[in-house]
């Protein structure tokens, strides 16, 4: 798919917008006024909409802009597998009581959903050849051994 080159997405961009931005497509403003304005804002689009696999797909493409944002957004997000305690089955506060055990359950499930794919997200990056991929994997070397 190809985008005319004035382009302008406003608001918040797809991964398609993502996708056709990366490889050259479309001279968007990426990195505008809003951006240095809530730079978190551009990292929780690209995260909700692209999701690490979707971010891995555009690191893959060499020629790809701002390959070294993606691939450190990348990092960040597979690092929260550490970060995915799911706690007491109590409610926000424990004078409220003991969760129900389908909505504890739930809860466990959905973060062992996620925990697993990014873990199948690092696994498909381990034989990569491709050089954001090995940065990716030194990162991720050093973090694991903190």
């Amino acid at each position: 798919m190809t985008v005319p080159n004035d382009r302008r997405v406003d608001g918040r961009w797809s991964f398609e917008d993502f996708k056709s931005w990366t490889y050259g497509d479309s001279n968007a403003e990426l990195f505008d006024d809003q951006y240095f304005e809530d730079p978190d804002a551009l990292d929780l689009n690209v995260l909700s909409e692209c999701g690490d696999a979707g971010i891995l797909v555009l690191i893959s493409n060499q020629n790809c802009r701002e390959r070294l944002y993606f691939a450190d957004l990348l990092v960040l997000s597979l690092c929260s597998v550490f970060r995915s305690d799911s706690g007491l089955p109590f409610h926000f506060s424990r004078f409220l009581g003991i969760e129900s055990r389908e909505a504890y359950f739930d809860s466990v499930l959905s973060v062992a959903e996620r925990v697993y794919k990014k873990c199948e997200v690092i696994n498909s990056m381990s034989g990569s050849t491709d050089p954001a991929s090995r940065y990716i994997n030194r990162l991720w070397t050093f973090v694991m051994t903190k």
